[in-house]
């Protein structure tokens, strides 16, 4: 309050202020297609929007090396220790081992032949669907970023594109429409930022995120059966070392 430092020993109460950010979670818009089983162009205008919004943030990059390992472990990590968050018990380990440790082995792979080993850029880190909010014109705000303002573009790229197969696989009525999503998504932003190595590390940053999703769905009971096709189909992408929209489409169209 002076200008110094002060410990929080000298104080009784604590309090964080934010500010109130209006709008509809992206999430809500895609639960709607879900049950709607119709695509307009405001849905695909929508989806052009996160990603021109990626396209613009990821601009901004440097080369850093240290920044690269230091933050793509803490990604992979957070996400990781995430897997304990909702029960106390090892079911969801002893389900899932098999997956978390590929993870794992991937991680070291990915920091000593990533193409992109050294280029770090602004990331949001927690860009799913719940943290896009849209307004009644469609602008929309994004909150809740986490971590170091620099990291892995494909964090960003993984957390909220996953949600568009995990969509279209919950329902086979529904899937050509999150289908068309992906695709469109992910298109505008290779296209713009002509950066086609990043389907190569992509498959770690999906398979994390996978997991973190299929530890929610198991928790609440929403969808679990969705889990295990969207791993195999991120950890076969691993052992390949690329994820192909054609892998996607098969898994989709089944």
């Amino acid at each position: 309050m002076n200008g110094g430092l002060n410990s929080v020993d000298n104080f009784q109460f604590i309090y964080e202020t934010m500010e109130h950010v209006e709008g509809v979670p992206y999430s809500e818009h895609l639960t709607n297609l879900l049950k709607s089983k119709q695509i307009t162009d405001k849905d695909r205008d929508k989806t052009k929007f996160i990603s021109d919004y990626l396209v613009k943030l990821h601009e901004s990059s440097k080369l850093d090396r240290l920044t690269y390992i230091r933050e793509t472990c803490n990604f992979i990590m957070h996400n990781l220790t995430k897997l304990d968050g909702f029960n106390s018990d090892l079911a969801f380990r002893e389900k899932y081992g098999e997956e978390i440790k590929e993870v794992t082995n991937s991680l070291e792979v990915l920091l000593t032949k990533s193409v992109n080993k050294s280029k770090v850029c602004l990331v949001h880190n927690d860009l799913h669907p719940t943290n896009i909010l849209f307004r009644p014109d469609d602008s929309f705000r994004v909150i809740d970023p986490i971590g170091n303002m620099y990291g892995e573009q494909s964090a960003d790229i993984a957390t909220i594109s996953l949600f568009y197969i995990w969509y279209g696989l919950r329902d086979s009525n529904s899937s050509e429409i999150f289908l068309q999503l992906y695709e469109s998504f992910m298109e505008n932003y290779l296209n713009d930022t002509n950066n086609l190595e990043i389907m190569e590390i992509l498959p770690t940053f999906y398979t994390v995120r996978a997991l973190r999703l299929a530890y929610f769905n198991e928790s609440v009971n929403q969808d679990p059966w969705t889990n295990k096709p969207l791993l195999e189909l991120f950890c076969q992408a691993m052992h390949k070392g690329r994820i192909t929209f054609d892998e996607v489409r098969k898994l989709l169209k089944k």
